[in-house]
């Protein structure tokens, strides 16, 4: 749909690609559900909301790793300056899922979205994809 192409579009290029190999890696196994494909596309579409530096994208993959409370301290805050990203990353499932409900995309892709990355799926209509969704992009 039109209104979930212009926020795919307000990514950065690096978290387009993303969306692109997930896209593709469902595709190839098959997957051709609407709600789960624009889902794949649009899932970290909340990280838009503050431009990473190289610097902050790699503290984001390794401060969980190495300095979880640390990092998890950094993200608690939603303030100006340079933690705001940090923040933004913590908070990206719901931040995205507003966005994608304020655009006018479906409300299945805009739960999915918001669940995302929920560790616990209730058994519902949207649980088969989400793991779908969570297993592909878990790998990349």
């Amino acid at each position: 749909p039109v209104p979930c192409r212009a926020l795919f579009l307000r990514q950065q290029p690096a978290d387009q690609a993303h969306a692109l190999k997930i896209w593709q890696q469902l595709r190839e196994v098959g997957h051709r559900e609407e709600t789960l494909l624009i889902a794949s596309l649009l899932h970290d579409v909340g990280r838009s909301k503050a431009r990473l530096a190289p610097w902050q994208r790699a503290a984001m993959v390794l401060g969980p790793l190495f300095w979880p409370r640390r990092f998890a301290g950094l993200a608690a805050k939603s303030g100006p300056g340079w933690r705001y990203a940090f923040w933004v990353q913590a908070h990206h499932p719901a931040i995205g899922a507003e966005m994608a409900a304020e655009a006018g995309c479906p409300a299945d892709v805009v739960a999915m979205i918001r669940r995302h990355h929920d560790a616990h799926l209730p058994e519902d209509h949207l649980a088969g994809l989400l793991r779908c969704l969570q297993a592909v992009d878990d790998a990349n």
